[in-house]
């Protein structure tokens, strides 16, 4: 927030005041107070009245607003959906290694809690950096975990350096997803002729471009808004993102058969590759409790990876975006094998065009012509 442009010339905050929403000076002693929403809102709940949405949005700024901490210059603001997952994800790791029961009751939970904060946070704050704070978050704690219990697990060097190597592949794919997000916007001036115009941004399109409600942008060949990574997938980053899939498929994979060949009674399989075989005692100690439930949790995120991981495949492979598969007509059977698919260039030329990247097309569009780039 730039204070400047709030405050009045000569005037000055000190390490507990900020410039609210409003625009008004205001006090962390008094973040409890004058809240007007919370009033409106204790007051409908009391006279047994419909609670509006619009209401609880604004109570939900009003309090992340309000969470800053002292700070020269003027409180500066805590962003609560990012620094949350530092928090909860040791919490639950925590509660799982007390018991077998636990370990279900939270790992049951926790798909349905990731499910529920996903829809909330598209209702009230579309731009949140809660689910790339987990993801980033969960792959150092599983790393950082790794690296602390190396020693104990008794893993061989050449495993543990097989697992910094996917690390670092996780985090340079994320960057770079991210990155080449912004190559992926349709430009106003981009397009001059021809083509739909986008009835929010009031822009002329390319063929396979869509709006995204999260980026408020044209995305040009839009496959989703990928709320794990806080981006648009579009054409530009694609490729990032599916070695971003395989990166940390890899990672939990890896990780969780580490740590299970170790805590568990191990059988050979070939070779010096081992497979779990006993896990009935790891809750009688703590450490190889936790051990045991970081694993499980691996599992659990390597199934959801995997599915996300194998839609993609799917998609590339019909030749079409996952925005076209959302939006496919009702006449569409066996998951979009029939459907509708004019950019559809068979399932072998697909995947050679998605693997060589950028591909110059050119394409009629109300007998207007024009360049642009199509996997």
């Amino acid at each position: 927030m730039n204070w400047d442009a709030n405050v009045r010339d000569g005037d000055f905050l000190c390490c507990c005041e900020f410039v609210d929403l409003k625009g008004e000076r205001n006090h962390l002693l008094a973040c409890c107070c004058n809240c007007h929403e919370v009033d409106a809102c204790c007051e409908r709940f009391v006279t047994c009245r419909k609670i509006p949405r619009t209401l609880l949005r604004k109570i939900f700024l009003a309090a992340v607003d309000r969470m800053r901490i002292p700070w020269r210059g003027g409180a500066i603001q805590i962003s609560l959906d990012a620094v949350a997952p530092i928090f909860l994800l040791p919490m639950f790791v925590i509660l799982a290694a007390h018991g077998p029961w636990m370990s279900v009751v939270v790992f049951s939970f926790l798909p349905l809690f990731l499910l529920y904060a996903h829809f909330l946070f598209i209702k009230l704050k579309p731009q949140n950096h809660f689910f790339i704070s987990w993801t980033i978050t969960s792959t150092a704690f599983l790393f950082l975990s790794l690296h602390s219990m190396s020693g104990f697990l008794e893993i061989r060097n050449d495993e543990y350096y097989a697992f910094v190597v996917i690390t670092f592949a996780v985090f340079l794919s994320l960057y770079r997803v991210k990155q080449r997000e912004g190559l992926c916007f349709v430009k106003e001036d981009q397009f001059m002729d021809g083509g739909e115009k986008c009835t929010e941004c009031n822009i002329l399109l390319p063929p396979r471009a869509y709006h995204c409600l999260s980026c408020d942008a044209c995305i040009i060949k839009r496959d989703q808004h990928c709320a794990w990574l806080n981006c648009c997938i579009g054409q530009y980053n694609h490729f990032w993102y599916m070695m971003f899939l395989i990166a940390i498929l890899s990672q939990l994979v890896l990780c969780s058969n580490l740590i299970l060949t170790t805590a568990c009674h191990p059988f050979r399989v070939v070779g010096s590759i081992m497979l779990p075989d006993d896990c009935s005692d790891v809750y009688f100690d703590i450490v190889y409790a936790t051990c045991f439930v970081i694993s499980i949790y691996c599992l659990e995120a390597a199934v959801f990876v995997a599915s996300v991981l194998v839609l993609e495949c799917w998609l590339i492979t019909l030749g079409i975006t996952g925005h076209e598969f959302r939006n496919r007509s009702k006449r569409a059977y066996c998951c979009g094998l029939i459907m509708s698919r004019p950019y559809n260039k068979g399932f072998i030329q697909n995947w050679i065009l998605f693997w060589k990247g950028k591909r110059a097309v050119r394409t009629s569009c109300n007998s207007n012509e024009f360049d642009f780039w199509q996997n």
